[in-house]
């Protein structure tokens, strides 16, 4: 069990929390399918059968249920450290703009960015997308690395309220032909040929 600490408090790693609840749903309904097989059975073999089934599924669940307020905590343990990470980024970018003397708007110009994504970036108020802080890191007068960007601010988490959307691909469309559509004239002439 992978662990990991924050404030001095241990945590377990989200990933390996996703897959065990994944591996012991999967346990918990191969366990019910089984014994819903033996509810029918009269006799004592396929009734204990059922029990021990059914047994071994509320277990299963039991652990999920652990593992899900596990995941809950570790989540939001990630959202405050990220948030964290954020503000201290926000003021670094605020310092060394002001220290290049350039306003939110020149600062926007040079990045290729909008002067409001630029105050969402220092007032932490948001999450800061890897795009947006490469564009920051492109800007020389600030003087920013990647070692001044904390590893939380690269890191997905689902808790925090951003959508996890996968980029579109571009599907290549096939154009159907258009069907040539009758006039009404044509349909009625055609019913009558018939």
């Amino acid at each position: 069990m992978p662990v990991f600490e924050v404030d001095g408090l241990p945590y377990i790693d989200a990933a390996w929390l996703e897959r065990r609840i994944y591996r012991d749903f999967s346990r918990m309904q191969v366990w019910q399918q089984q014994a819903h097989r033996f509810v029918q059975r009269s006799d004592a073999a396929g009734r204990e059968t059922c029990r021990a089934y059914m047994t071994q599924a509320l277990h299963m669940s039991y652990r999920v249920e652990k593992w899900r307020r596990c995941l809950v905590l570790t989540q939001s343990v990630i959202v405050g450290v990220q948030s964290d990470t954020r503000l201290g980024f926000g003021q670094l970018v605020r310092e060394r703009r002001k220290a290049a003397g350039l306003t939110l708007l020149a600062l926007a110009q040079f990045a290729g960015l909008d002067d409001k994504t630029i105050k969402n970036v220092e007032a932490a108020r948001f999450f800061v997308s890897r795009k947006t802080i490469a564009a920051l890191l492109a800007v020389p007068a600030l003087g920013l690395s990647w070692a001044d960007v904390g590893q939380e601010l690269l890191e997905e988490n689902p808790a925090d309220g951003r959508k996890h959307r996968k980029p579109r691909q571009a599907a290549p469309t096939e154009q159907k032909p258009k069907r040539k559509r009758r006039s009404r004239l044509q349909r009625r002439n055609r019913r009558f040929r018939r």
